[in-house]
């Protein structure tokens, strides 16, 4: 074996080509001082030393003490057995560590992302190279392919031979999912489509398409000319298999699937004048209008409506199109500055109070349709049609509970009048006492020798708190509970005034029960008198 060669074989026991040269050239010449490794390779003196004391460092040479100091080789045989028997040494730490290892990193590695191939984007201009991109995304697919477009493109890439790469598909097991807004009768291209897909209708409001392929692909028009021309370069797509945007775009697929009808029901109710069932979404608020009071004027024998929001233009149209012969109900949230509106519509529509209804308006029209507005957003108003019956039907049923748990108009009327009243009351007491330099609180909140605070409708004060009063309204149902309660806050707030007033003559026992507290009861027609005489 040459020594260039037997250096090489030397590297793979650890050493640089420096080191195994001088061991070689050390083995060969035997007890060898450092002038003659420098003679030998015309090397600088200071480095071959630090080369040696390398090598003695790793045990490959040994260092004999003399004049002059020469270096002797070890065993080569030693040398690899040594190598040997630290490797193995090595790979029997390693198999003893591995399992306690592996599950550590595996315990880490759960939280660390995977990483993943950078996502890309591409622009397509032009209907052939839109097409060409849709159906190379096509016969690549294993799994799914989901479609939505316009009617005409359909007819358009069932020229282009579409029609002909699903059908090799189907065969492969591909499962398709298509969706367009059928608008003729004359739409011979759809049921060679139907024999291997499923289809069905969404209406669009302006030309679209997108394309879903396995999860995976996107293709989604940028803008999309509808004509029949094969060569427009006005139709613009945009390719990009981002996970995140294919995952929106699918979400938004299977939404508007299960809003979807079966497109055989669409061209049958379009040829008997039956309509299909569907779900459209309105977006804006006029639009919401225009079909709510279309409905309103459509409706034959029921209309239920939950009104959160007041429409002046549904109450309106309610009372010039109802039909006598129909029943009317209608649940809102009513308050004093609304009865009037709805007690206008008393004579052909039974009306009752809720105060915890959803933020919603909602249309039930004849069983059989529905339109519901959502709470809005900023300026975005949130609004679904729909005929389908299970719809339908839960709506009603959610109309059924609400009415079954509202309150009958002419009692909330009654208790908003009284509130009214009670309010005015206040008003002009509040007037009274701030006239006497007295500081008016409505509600009012005091705080007891205790600590603890008292609440009142209201408390007029001074600087001493003694020449404090404390007024409330008192009922006819809890009159004994009531004076009872404010005696209760007596022990805690002194000589402070304590009034009840009254809508109603109190009884005896009830007045009785007052001055053993010392509470003064007056009668709303006299109260504001017998209060301005205490103050």
């Amino acid at each position: 074996m040459k020594v260039e060669s037997l250096n090489r074989k030397i590297l793979e026991l650890g050493l640089d080509e420096e080191e195994a040269k001088y061991f070689v050239f050390i083995s060969i010449m035997g007890s060898t001082p450092i002038r003659s490794i420098v003679n030998r390779y015309n090397e600088n003196r200071v480095k071959v030393y630090r080369v040696l004391k390398k090598l003695e460092e790793k045990g490959f040479v040994e260092k004999l003490m003399g004049r002059p100091v020469k270096y002797v080789a070890k065993p080569l045989d030693e040398l690899f057995q040594r190598s040997i028997d630290d490797l193995q040494l090595r790979l029997n730490e390693l198999e003893a560590t591995r399992e306690d290892t592996i599950k550590e990193w595996k315990r880490l590695s759960d939280d660390v992302e995977t990483p993943t191939e950078e996502p890309r984007f591409r622009i397509n201009q032009g209907r052939q190279q839109v097409y060409n991109l849709l159906v190379q995304m096509c016969e690549k697919a294993e799994k799914e392919v989901s479609l939505v477009t316009t009617e005409s493109d359909l007819r358009r890439l069932s020229l282009y031979g579409f029609d002909d790469s699903l059908r090799i598909l189907a065969k492969k097991g591909v499962n398709f999912n298509f969706m367009t807004q059928v608008k003729t009768l004359d739409f011979e291209e759809i049921e060679e489509y139907y024999n291997f897909t499923p289809i069905r209708h969404v209406p669009l409001p302006s030309p679209v398409r997108f394309l879903i392929t396995d999860n995976s692909e996107v293709l989604i028009t940028i803008s999309m000319d509808d004509s029949m021309s094969m060569t427009t370069q006005n139709d613009t797509g945009l390719w990009t298999n981002a996970e995140s945007f294919v995952s929106v775009m699918k979400v938004f697929f299977d939404a508007l699937w299960s809003l979807g009808s079966d497109v055989p029901s669409v061209l049958y109710g379009m040829k008997t004048g039956i309509k299909v069932q569907e779900t459209v979404t309105l977006r804006s608020k006029e639009e919401f209008l225009d079909h709510a009071l279309e409905a309103i004027q459509d409706c034959q024998t029921s209309l239920d409506l939950v009104i959160y929001e007041l429409e002046p233009e549904i109450l309106d149209t309610l009372s010039k199109n109802l039909h006598q012969d129909a029943n009317c109900r209608i649940i809102s949230n009513l308050t004093l500055d609304t009865i009037d509106a709805f007690s206008k519509v008393t004579e052909y529509a039974e009306v009752k109070h809720s105060k915890s209804l959803t933020e919603m308006n909602l249309i039930l029209v004849d069983e059989k349709k529905v339109i519901v507005k959502l709470p809005s957003w900023g300026n975005n108003t949130q609004s679904i049609m729909s005929n389908n019956i299970y719809y339908v039907d839960s709506m009603q049923k959610i109309f059924e509970n609400n009415w079954t748990h509202a309150n009958l108009m002419n009692d909330t009327i009654i208790k908003l009048k009284k509130k009214e009243k009670s309010l005015k009351i206040m008003q002009q007491l509040q007037s009274a006492f701030n006239e006497n330099n007295y500081h008016v609180e409505s509600p009012g909140i005091i705080s007891g020798e205790s600590g603890t605070n008292h609440t009142f409708g209201l408390i007029a004060s001074k600087e001493d708190p003694q020449k404090s009063i404390g007024i409330d309204l008192l009922s006819k149902k809890e009159a004994m509970t009531q004076i009872t309660m404010m005696g209760a806050k007596r022990t805690d707030l002194g000589n402070m005034k304590m009034i009840l007033i009254t809508d109603w003559t109190p009884k005896e026992q009830v007045t009785e029960l007052a001055k053993l507290y010392r509470i003064q009861i007056f009668e709303e027609s006299k109260a504001l008198k017998e209060i301005q005489n205490l103050i």
